[in-house]
């Protein structure tokens, strides 16, 4: 008697099955994530809201920040506005008294938007629009090329880089300045970074007033004042192939001083751990340095004096970005 099988699990009525299955799956989950975040919206109070959007906040900020948001609100089916945001950084335990408390950076409203389909197929695609006065950084996340992979824009729009407190902690001076232009990065499958570009330029750059600290400024007790210093416009443009990162442009014109770098980096996580190499060259007005009164400590410093050439100094910088090594004479340009 002849026997019935079962078609090939390859065969066309299977596959349509296993899709049919598929799409079914996809639809409940997506209906249940819908369904909570309309519980949500309705149900849990706005307090309850904001404290979740604060936690998490500072755990993705590795507890180094204190996280205050006014109000949160979800809005169906994936949208998310955070208004009156307050950022700032955490006390180190063991800081002096008289230490000054750090300032918080203020971000006026942020409003994000998630593809909750693309979740389920796990191709992300969302919006972050962040504000601040009336400047703006965006973030898109998109699926790579093929779907795979990941592909990230960040765009500035006239962001003002002195509402960014962490900035000037890092660079240990107040800056002024707006930034525009994109990052664009490319992952690859594994979350690799495959390749990118840095357009951006910051317009009327001012850097301090503040102090510089070093050994070498040690007859003016460790540290020489630094008054407001106009950098002008900043440039810089890099292209990203896998872990290389070339500088096409990174130059600063401003009417007290004028910078070019030129080098290369390689990248690693960390990233404190990247490798990088820089040729550094720099110029000061004549009328800065005496207004200023630099022209005493800026002799003091050895590396300085060697690394004079006709109308400025010329440094190379070499390490990792975590420990960069004392900037030396570079060979060529240094008289």
């Amino acid at each position: 008697m002849p026997t019935s099988r079962s078609p090939p699990i390859d065969a066309p009525e299977n596959r349509d099955m296993m899709e049919d299955v598929r799409i079914r799956r996809a639809a409940i989950a997506a209906a249940f994530l819908l369904a909570l975040v309309v519980g949500l919206v309705l149900f849990a109070p706005h307090r309850v809201l904001t404290r979740i959007a604060e936690v998490q906040l500072e755990q993705a900020l590795q507890q180094q920040y204190q996280v205050q948001i006014r109000q949160v609100t979800l809005r169906p089916p994936a949208r998310l506005v955070v208004r009156d945001a307050s950022i700032i950084r955490r006390p180190e335990a063991d800081a002096a008294p008289d230490t000054p408390r750090p300032l918080p950076t203020n971000i006026d409203s942020v409003r994000a938007r998630v593809g909750l389909f693309s979740l389920l197929r796990r191709q992300p695609r969302a919006t972050v629009t962040i504000r601040m006065d009336d400047g703006e950084a965006r973030l898109s996340l998109a699926p790579g090329d093929g779907g795979e992979g990941l592909y990230i824009q960040v765009t500035f729009d006239d962001l003002e880089l002195r509402r960014i407190q962490p900035l000037r902690e890092r660079l240990g001076l107040p800056i002024q300045g707006r930034v525009n232009g994109t990052v664009e990065l490319a992952y690859d499958e594994r979350m690799r970074l495959a390749g990118g570009e840095v357009d951006l330029e910051v317009s009327s750059t001012v850097l301090g007033p503040g102090e510089i600290h070093n050994e070498a400024f040690r007859p003016f007790g460790g540290f020489i004042p630094l008054p407001a210093t106009r950098v002008g416009t900043i440039v810089l443009r890099t292209s990203i192939d896998g872990s290389d990162l070339g500088i096409d442009e990174f130059t600063a014109t401003g009417a007290d001083v004028r910078v070019e770098v030129g080098g290369e980096a390689n990248l690693r996580d960390p990233l404190r751990a990247s490798m990088v190499r820089l040729a550094l060259t720099f110029s000061l007005s004549e009328e800065y340095v005496e207004e200023a009164g630099l022209g005493a400590a800026l002799n003091l410093w050895p590396v300085l004096r060697e690394a004079q050439t006709g109308d400025g100094y010329a440094l190379l910088i070499s390490g990792t970005l975590g420990n960069l090594g004392e900037p030396q004479p570079l060979r060529g340009r240094a008289r």
